[in-house]
């Protein structure tokens, strides 16, 4: 008798997990979109910070060290992203199964073979100050010459003076700013706003670089 109830437990058990596993991917598919700014610790020891940011048109950009862009698609859970890759000038497909919970995302893929699962939640600006840095910002140096820098809603910046100018995305942690410039790491300094004001902090100077916010 204690066999029959055990083997009728077994199967009980058998035949309901896959039916758990098929509700929470329904329960996740309908949570939450999946367009927006995700983030997790890639490297705890060194705080890097991997960011992916999907958007509307179907494309997303992947950054960590560097930045690179690409184009995807979502068939229910699935998710098949193509990666751009510059130095090989290709692009790398790849198909993951994506779990939504709220602001919470489950990417379940293989590396080199092996299963992998990366946990990622929704970012967020800390205290608003990401929010803060959006817009045109006027620096004036030493030998007069007028440089601007605008940061966009969607994470990239333009650099522009009367020599030259340039462009990049750019991803802010806590105080401190990101800047990538055709996928190579550009800065990464502490920043504050204050009055109106933009203060950059650089290891290697003495003293902030100061912007003033332009009159819109």
């Amino acid at each position: 008798m204690k066999f029959k109830i055990l083997f009728i437990l077994v199967l009980l058990i058998a035949v309901s997990q896959p039916d758990i596993y098929m509700q929470q991917k329904k329960k996740a598919s309908g949570a939450s979109p999946l367009e927006g700014n995700w983030e997790t610790i890639h490297n705890p020891m060194e705080a890097s910070t991997l960011t992916l940011e999907f958007k509307p048109n179907k494309k997303f950009s992947y950054i960590l060290s560097s930045a690179w862009q690409g184009t995807y698609k979502l068939d229910g859970t699935k998710l098949i992203s193509a990666l751009y890759i510059p130095i090989f000038k290709k692009y790398k497909t790849d198909t993951t199964t994506i779990l939504i919970f709220s602001d919470t995302l489950i990417q379940i893929g293989k590396d080199k073979g092996v299963e992998k699962t990366t946990k990622m939640i929704r970012k967020k600006d800390s205290a608003g100050v990401g929010a803060g840095l959006i817009g045109t910002w006027i620096m004036e140096n030493k030998d007069a010459e007028y440089s601007t820098i605008s940061y966009s809603q969607s994470g990239t910046f333009e650099v522009k003076n009367i020599l030259r100018s340039f462009n990049g995305n750019y991803i802010t942690k806590s105080d401190t700013l990101i800047a990538f410039s055709q996928g190579r790491l550009m800065l990464k300094n502490r920043f504050v706003i204050d009055k109106g004001k933009l203060r950059l902090y650089s290891p290697t100077q003495s003293g902030p670089i100061t912007l003033e916010k332009a009159e819109k």
